[in-house]
């Protein structure tokens, strides 16, 4: 059963920084777009964002604690590397701000109008998601690594 879950962990990484990649060069192409074509490219960044990214992290944060709770019961967690610790942290709180702050951005700047009253607010929240979005895949880049250093 622990390798079926050590399955379904990597391929929810696979999902949550193989969605990242894909959103962040759908962003980066759209810069050199018309800005009548950036309400598009929102709505398909969310797409990628609740349909991939979001889901991937998820499974990601969900089957590192089942995988944590399996391997170190109770006090043995106290002798696990100081590695093991930095890939938690690091994949846990790069999961939250997928789940809590990137995904609902994500929602929100594919229902604004990037042109007219609502302009400002877009610009904003392209901003605000595109930080959140760095963070979280840095996050995950970083416990990538520290997996590596087990």
């Amino acid at each position: 059963m622990i390798r079926v879950v050590v399955l379904v962990h990597l391929m929810g990484f696979v999902l949550w920084l193989g969605g990242a990649l894909a959103s962040m060069v759908v962003g980066a192409a759209s810069r050199r777009e018309a800005p009548e074509l950036f309400a598009a490219v929102a709505r398909l960044q969310a797409a990628i964002t609740s349909r991939i990214i979001a889901p991937g992290a998820a499974i990601v944060l969900l089957s590192g604690l089942w995988l944590t709770v399996d391997k170190y019961p109770g006090a043995a967690m106290a002798q696990a590397s100081h590695w093991l610790f930095v890939m938690q942290a690091a994949g846990a709180i790069g999961a939250l701000v997928v789940l809590l702050a990137a995904l609902p951005t994500a929602a929100k700047l594919s229902r604004i109008d990037p042109q007219g009253n609502t302009a400002p607010l877009f610009l904003l929240l392209r901003k605000r998601q595109s930080i959140l979005s760095s963070i979280a895949g840095t996050l995950a880049l970083v416990a990538l690594i520290s997996a590596v250093m087990l």
